[in-house]
């Protein structure tokens, strides 16, 4: 009995120390600090807190991060399978995840602009709300909306002196409330 004992005290004590070695902790890194040194943090694992300000309606797939510089993170699952929690809408979460930059080539936002195209206001590619889509086009302010849209864009690339829209994202591994 006592060697029986002794091999479960071990064995205990090996699991502790393994799961604990083996722990991945991050630094937290200011939301604002990604979007403004996104060459750092691309391809990065990293931990960062914010508001949520809207997930989306339609697949639940992805969200958007307030960033207090007035920019946003698109938030994506690691998961293509899992779908956000509409209570994460309006509060205050914790993510850890993975860094990506989403660039929208000039040519794209020019084509989105022939089509009459709404930007996502997550991830700015053709919003894929059609209910909202064809509300828009009933009331007569597709045209509108999407001009405003994509003139932002165009801003955006103008100020910023890229040919393109980088969309900051981060493919999220975990998602908690604070």
């Amino acid at each position: 009995m006592k060697p029986f004992f002794t091999f479960i005290v071990a064995a205990f004590f090996c699991a502790q120390s393994f799961s604990q070695e083996y722990v991945i902790k991050f630094k937290p890194v200011p939301a604002k600090d990604i979007i403004e040194q996104i060459e750092k943090y691309v391809g990065k694992d990293v931990e960062t807190e914010g508001k949520i300000v809207h997930v989306c309606g339609v697949n639940k797939k992805k969200m958007k991060l307030s960033v207090e510089n007035g920019g946003s993170i698109n938030i994506i699952p690691e998961d293509p399978n899992m779908e956000f929690d509409y209570n994460f809408n309006q509060k205050e979460v914790k993510i850890i995840g993975v860094v990506k930059e989403i660039r929208i080539p000039k040519e794209r936002v020019l084509e989105m602009e022939k089509n009459l195209d709404i930007p996502c206001s997550i991830d700015k590619e053709p919003c894929i709300d059609n209910s909202y889509i064809e509300n828009k086009r009933n009331n007569g302010t597709l045209a509108e909306t999407s001009q405003k849209c994509i003139s932002a864009m165009k801003v955006t690339m103008e100020q910023t002196q890229k040919d393109y829209i980088s969309i900051v994202t981060i493919v999220a591994k975990s998602v908690e409330l604070k």
